[in-house]
């Protein structure tokens, strides 16, 4: 690896820190909240486990076989872009769900339509004994209970028509938008991260795409690194939008933010203004 892209994994690994750091301090804060609240250290927390993960494959993984004379460490470039759209859609859900809502009515709404999708789903799932049984009896029941309480709130009525609908199906789609719609609502550059979150679907998929791509990554190593070197600069960028999002959230979180030093934030200003992110190493 040159040296350029060891200084951004190294930043990469800093940024992660900061999003800990704050994520402890609102855990810590035990702040009293509504419920569609609460979930926010869970949809942080799912992005930090997944940032950190996404951070150690950069730095290359190892792998173990006896077909090797010895463990080989290497950029795993399709596992980096199906992690890739991980991170992204992670970070959509953040905005979807914390960000987006322009009053508690509308965020209680949205939420309540993103759990009661997941229930919903999981009623498909095979039930294997009398307990999950009874687990899916009880899940059925609350449905019900969110599904009334959606109807009761006062955003309902502001909904168009097929929004409305769309609450009251027995298995709704979680958003009011597509992952691409929400791209493009959201602080992230559209062009940019929708023809990523593309690429990188085809690689979860297993389309002819990622096989075609993938053959020409296996001749030339170099271009694999050079790949890697972009999803790392994204990954940066996704991760500075969530600090600077999550720092709005709640005041604990804003003053562990400026509570770091001058270096860490000017390093967070520098990426998130830059967009860029390749300019930092002219």
């Amino acid at each position: 690896m040159d040296k350029i892209y060891q200084i951004f994994l190294i930043d990469y690994r800093k940024l992660n820190d900061v999003l800990i750091q704050m994520s402890n301090a609102l855990y810590e804060a035990k702040v009293e909240d509504e419920r569609w609240k609460i979930y926010v250290e869970v949809v942080v927390g799912k992005f930090i486990f997944h940032s950190m993960t996404m951070a150690d494959m950069l730095e290359g993984t190892v792998f173990k076989s006896k077909f090797l004379q010895k463990p080989t460490s290497i950029i795993d470039l399709g596992s980096l872009f199906v992690f890739s759209r991980v991170l992204i859609e992670n970070y959509l859900m953040y905005y979807y769900l914390y960000v987006l809502p322009k009053s508690n009515e509308e965020g209680r709404l949205q939420f309540d339509l993103y759990h009661i999708s997941g229930l919903a789903n999981r009623q498909k799932y095979y039930v294997g004994n009398k307990e999950q049984m009874r687990q899916k009896q009880n899940e059925t029941k609350r449905i019900e209970v969110i599904r009334e309480r959606i109807k009761v709130n006062p955003f309902f009525e502001k909904l168009k028509k097929s929004h409305k609908e769309q609450c009251l199906k027995k298995s709704p789609k979680p958003m009011f938008c597509t992952w691409t719609d929400l791209i493009a609502l959201s602080d992230l550059d559209t062009e940019i991260f929708e023809s990523a979150w593309r690429l990188y679907s085809n690689y979860a998929h297993s389309e002819y795409l990622s096989m075609m791509q993938l053959k020409e990554y296996m001749k030339d190593y170099r271009l694999a690194q050079k790949e890697a070197f972009t999803v790392l600069k994204s990954s940066i960028w996704l991760t500075c939008s969530l600090i600077k999002n999550f720092m709005k959230f709640r005041k604990i979180l804003e003053d562990t933010y400026n509570g770091l030093d001058n270096e860490t934030q000017k390093l967070i200003d520098l990426y998130y203004e830059s967009g860029k992110l390749g300019e930092r190493s002219k």
